[in-house]
């Protein structure tokens, strides 16, 4: 029995004062229904990348860890993840969100958007949305982070147990923007007012990147002397041997964020997987509670790392009268 254009009518607009809005995969499964065709499957997620290179997710190890894990869960799930890139041949937002829709995708996952702008003109209230980590602080949407502030603190906890002293953490250009500004430094001068004031070394944040960010670096050794020093950044292993210092033997460096690069260090796991296979947690419950568009409180699921001991820290060396004074 057919419903008339008139009743059709008068019945989505009581279902949209009530605030009804269609379960996008109860309309999957439908369609398949419709169709005969089999349905055993879900809605396909989006992977949207707004960088500038179309692999830039396979450029380094920890960003393929995001990618994997976020495929890993969905698939676990019995999604599929679909990668787009904002920047690929007549792919632009209005383009983007007519795919979408076409191929009835209706959850999207933005990873690291550093440049909020390449996404202007997008429909987001057509879509469930989630953002891994800290990029685009200004966005109203539930996101998947790591903990920094918690991670530097197991860092900081497991050296201080292990008797080390004079502990100096350096920060990349940038990072601590990129991540809201709220965990390295908080968490160090927490620590550093715990210890006595001839062992607070000042934080390094370079300046620049690499190469002149290894002279800041070698500069800030020599004046400060740390026994160990904590980062995120693998390339201070050669500014530190380059400078005469033997590791772990003379000085001892620790990770916040062991991936592949630096698998064999000391640190932590930062569960870079895990927290995008949070993101898609996240984002799958939204779907079926058809929440679509900005949320009216956002979340944020924070995924805490573990320690894991490796070759680049030594038990802490006894110094000598004059490395002291050196630093005096």
């Amino acid at each position: 029995m057919g419903v008339s254009p008139e009743n059709r009518q008068r019945i989505l607009r009581t279902a949209e004062n009530l605030g009804y809005r269609p379960n996008p995969l109860v309309s999957i499964l439908l369609s398949d229904v419709r169709k005969g065709v089999p349905s055993g499957r879900k809605a396909n997620l989006a992977w949207v990348s707004t960088q500038d290179s179309k692999d830039w997710w396979r450029s380094s190890p920890w960003d393929r860890g995001y990618l994997h894990g976020a495929r890993a869960r969905a698939e676990q799930m019995g999604y599929g993840l679909d990668e787009f890139w904002v920047h690929a041949k007549g792919m632009r937002p209005a383009a983007l969100e007519r795919t979408l829709r076409a191929r009835n995708i209706y959850g999207i996952i933005l990873p690291h958007v550093y440049m909020p702008s390449r996404m202007d003109g997008f429909d987001w209230s057509r879509f469930a949305s989630v953002l891994v980590n800290w990029s685009w602080p200004q966005s109203a949407f539930s996101r998947a982070s790591g903990d920094g502030y918690g991670n530097l603190g197991v860092a900081l906890d497991v050296l201080t147990e292990r008797g080390f002293k004079r502990i100096g953490l350096y920060c990349q250009q940038g990072f601590d923007e990129h991540n809201n500004n709220n965990h390295l430094d908080s968490r160090f001068l927490h620590y550093a007012q715990s210890i006595p004031p001839d062992c607070r070394i000042p934080v390094l944040h370079a300046k620049s990147d690499f190469p002149q960010a290894g002279k800041e670096i070698t500069a800030w050794l020599e004046r400060w002397q740390p026994d160990v020093v904590v980062c995120q950044d693998g390339r201070i292993l050669d500014v530190v041997k380059a400078s005469g210092r033997r590791v772990p033997e003379e000085i001892s460096i620790v990770h916040l964020n062991l991936a592949a690069d630096v698998a064999s260090w000391a640190g932590v796991d930062a569960g870079i997987g895990n927290i995008s296979a949070a993101a898609v947690d996240l984002l799958v419950g939204q779907l079926g509670r058809s929440e679509f568009g900005h949320p009216t409180f956002a979340k944020v699921v924070t995924i805490g790392g573990q320690w894991r001991d490796g070759s680049t820290l030594a038990a802490p060396r006894v110094r000598s009268v004059s490395a002291k004074k050196r630093h005096h």
